[in-house]
């Protein structure tokens, strides 16, 4: 009897040994599981902070300005600008007439100086033409019909300043040098098509411009989408064949 209680109670103690042998094990799986699930945690709010856009920066909020301050320009301006474009632009008509005779071309890039009533004092070709007429006229042209509003000191008050520009002199003819002949003949189809362009006639003093102009394009439409068609007295799309004449005479000085 008394050895089979001893059997018993060693039995139950190693029972107790092996209960705690296995709690403990299964404590400290969970203590690593945690562990882990900590780390990964951790490693995702890393990751997260390092792909994050930074945060956008703080909004400056300005208090207003009185009202003649935001009306007010800025008082200090060296820029001197012309009241007219036009006024330094010189016209086809300005063209010298030695230069024209010539056949002269070329490029003026020129300085001012402007007081402080805008009008310009002198001028300077910065790079010239090569041409002295071409020169000479770009500045006399300038200087003649040039006005400008003046340049600001600090203070706003007006003060000398310089006007810088170019003008290129180029040959132009007029659009109708002389009398001439323009005859064509096309055909519009029924979709309003033009086509089947014949030049009948082209003659007299036409001017290379308008020359190029019809070589292109010698017959209206034929370059370009379909216009409205003919159409017959029901209505319906018909095509017609179309003739063109234009005719020009310039004649002397009128009296």
């Amino acid at each position: 009897m008394r050895k089979h209680l001893a059997v018993i109670a060693v039995a139950s103690l190693l029972g107790g040994v092996s209960a705690s042998a296995q709690d403990a094990a299964e404590a400290a799986a969970e203590a690593v599981t945690r562990a882990a699930e900590e780390a990964a945690h951790a490693a995702e709010g890393a990751a997260a902070a390092t792909i994050a856009p930074p945060a956008p920066p703080p909004i400056e909020i300005r208090a207003a300005t009185t009202a003649e301050e935001a009306t007010e320009p800025h008082r200090f301006d060296r820029y001197v600008t012309p009241l007219d474009y036009g006024s330094v632009r010189p016209t086809a008509a300005d063209y010298p007439v030695d230069a024209w005779q010539a056949d002269l071309e070329g490029r003026v890039e020129y300085r001012l100086a402007v007081n402080a009533d805008g009008k310009p004092t002198s001028c300077e070709v910065l790079q010239s033409s090569g041409h002295m007429s071409l020169d000479e006229a770009s500045c006399a042209i300038v200087m003649e019909r040039g006005q400008f509003n003046p340049a600001r000191d600090e203070d706003g008050e007006a003060t000398d300043g310089t006007y810088e520009d170019v003008h290129i002199w180029r040959k132009r003819e007029p659009e109708f040098p002389g009398t001439f002949n323009i005859h064509v003949a096309f055909t519009v189809d029924a979709t309003g098509k033009s086509s089947d362009c014949e030049v009948i006639d082209i003659s007299g003093e036409v001017s290379e411009q308008m020359r190029r102009t019809f070589e292109r394009e010698p017959c209206p439409g034929m370059n370009r989408p379909a216009r409205a068609p003919y159409r017959d007295e029901d209505g319906n799309p018909i095509a017609r064949r179309v003739e063109l004449v234009l005719s020009v005479t310039v004649d002397g000085p009128p009296e």
